[in-house]
């Protein structure tokens, strides 16, 4: 097996026991009331780890009142991307798949057709993982 699809199956092993479709004889027992104790810890942790927004910090690049002003003025643009993105969500999606499957991508890019950056959360089973 190579070093990809062991990744793979590793991950596909996390989400499965996170949605509770283990293997064996663990569901024949259907009296038996389990609890998924991951899902209840994921699911708390996550809104309390992205509930504060960053914001953004840009430097002037000179101690002129110029570069101050364009400074300012970068953290406000930036603060407006990250609230028109909704990029709490996303973070909230990308750290779920980290919890459960050690990964978290995020894919950031210009979009040509709409002249704006993108930012979606891209499943880490979608990926191909260098052991390098």
């Amino acid at each position: 097996m190579t070093a990809s699809k062991a990744k793979k199956q590793e991950l596909n092993d996390s989400y499965d026991h996170w949605k509770k479709y283990y293997l064996g004889t663990q569901m024949q027992d259907k009296k038996r009331i389990n609890y998924n104790r991951i899902f209840l810890s994921v699911e708390t942790i996550i809104p309390i780890a992205t509930a504060n927004i960053p914001v953004p910090n840009v430097l002037p690049a000179q101690n002129s009142n110029e570069s101050i002003v364009l400074a300012r003025d970068w953290e406000k643009v930036l603060m407006s991307i990250f609230k028109k993105q909704k990029i709490q969500r996303k973070n909230e999606k990308g750290l779920r798949h980290m919890l459960i499957g050690k990964y978290m991508v995020l894919k950031y890019f210009y979009d040509e057709e709409s002249k704006d950056i993108k930012t979606i959360v891209v499943h880490p089973k979608d990926c191909l993982f260098d052991n390098d």
